[in-house]
């Protein structure tokens, strides 16, 4: 037969355990919070370290198809025909321009020079009479 002590003996342990049962649902919550935050952490720190590597991937993937296209650009017959195309330009340039000096009345670098030259003697002879009158 069951008295009335082991009864309230079992009520007790049914209430002790009950409150337990509630301290423990009363830190699930904070416990998801935690267990919440700390995966939203790892998936940022993933999602960053990701987008690291494949810009990393990206930039020398572009970097090894840059210099594909310029040294197959270099070797290539159009190339050649261009920089054949510019120096036939630059020469024709040059052409031109030793005609147009030839018919127009323009001094050569060498004339400038001699005139520079004698106008500089000119001034420093100038400046030697002032200083003599001027003592």
């Amino acid at each position: 037969m069951i008295t009335i002590d082991t009864l309230e003996t079992r009520l007790d342990r049914l209430r002790d355990s009950a409150a337990r049962i509630d301290r423990q649902l009363r830190t699930v919550p904070r416990q998801a919070r935690e267990r919440r935050d700390a995966l939203a952490r790892e998936v940022e720190e993933r999602t960053e370290t990701g987008l690291r590597q494949a810009r990393e991937r990206a930039e020398a993937l572009r970097d090894r198809l840059l210099a594909g296209v310029e040294s197959s650009f270099e070797t290539s017959p159009v190339a050649a025909r261009v920089g054949e195309l510019r120096k036939a330009v630059a020469e024709r340039v040059d052409v031109g321009v030793e005609r147009a000096m030839a018919i127009l009345p323009v001094a050569s670098r060498e004339e400038v020079d001699r005139l520079q030259r004698k106008i500089d003697r000119m001034q420093r002879k100038l400046r030697a009479i002032e200083k003599a009158q001027s003592a």
